[in-house]
């Protein structure tokens, strides 16, 4: 699994005994796509996928694999639209 996702096997045992917290999204999604699951199967409880649109499904499963330049241009836009609302 951990070569899969790009992780050392020493970072995936930490993640399954819970020694690390705060597991990134993209991680996540590499995890889902490499296990061929909805991200929402680690998720079961929670709303918010539920309420997610196509366009947010699309952008959650590419963004692994998205350019480090297209990264940043998403993480902007959401930083920018996020400070607008406080």
């Amino acid at each position: 699994m951990g070569h899969k996702i790009g992780k050392s096997s020493q970072v995936i045992s930490n993640w399954e005994r819970g020694f690390t917290k705060g597991v990134s999204v993209e991680a996540v999604a590499k995890i889902a796509e490499v296990l061929q699951v909805d991200i929402r199967y680690f998720f079961p409880n929670t709303k918010f996928f539920v309420a997610m649109d196509a366009r947010l499904q699309a952008i959650i499963k590419a963004y692994p694999r998205l350019t480090e330049h297209t990264k940043e241009i998403i993480d902007n836009a959401i930083r920018k639209d996020v400070s607008q609302d406080i």
